[in-house]
C-alpha cells in the first residue's frame, strides 16, 4: 500500500490462466498526469477465474472477498468457466467453490 491507499501488481500474462475472450473485456484506465502511458486491467470477473485456477489460500481469499462484498455475479463466472483452460477437476473444485453463491 502506498500513500494512496492502494497498491496494484503487475502480472505477465504467461503465468495467468484465463478464459478464452479475456483481452476483449479488458478495461483501459488513463490519467492525465500518466499520458502517453495507460494501464490494463483485467475485467473483474476474469480475474477471479484466474484467481480459482490457482486456488491458494490467499486467491480464494480474495474471491470469497468480492462475492461477498456483491462486486461479481456468479453466473458470469460459472458460464465463463466453460472457456478457461482448465482439467476437468480443476473445474469441477471452482464449481463446488462457487456453490455457495450460486442461485
Amino acid at each position: 500500500m502506498n500513500k494512496f491507499g492502494y497498491y496494484a501488481q503487475g502480472v505477465e500474462v504467461s503465468t495467468a490462466v484465463l478464459p478464452t475472450g479475456w483481452e476483449d473485456r479488458l478495461i483501459t484506465w488513463q490519467s492525465q498526469a500518466m499520458r502517453p502511458s495507460r494501464a490494463l486491467f483485467l475485467e473483474p470477473h476474469d480475474l477471479a477465474l484466474a484467481k480459482l485456477a490457482a486456488f491458494r489460500d490467499k486467491d480464494r481469499a480474495f474471491v470469497t472477498a468480492l462475492l461477498n462484498a456483491k462486486l461479481l455475479a456468479t453466473d458470469t463466472i460459472i458460464d465463463r468457466l466453460a472457456d478457461l483452460p482448465v482439467s476437468p477437476q480443476t473445474r469441477d473444485r471452482i464449481t463446488g467453490f462457487l456453490r455457495p453463491w450460486s442461485s
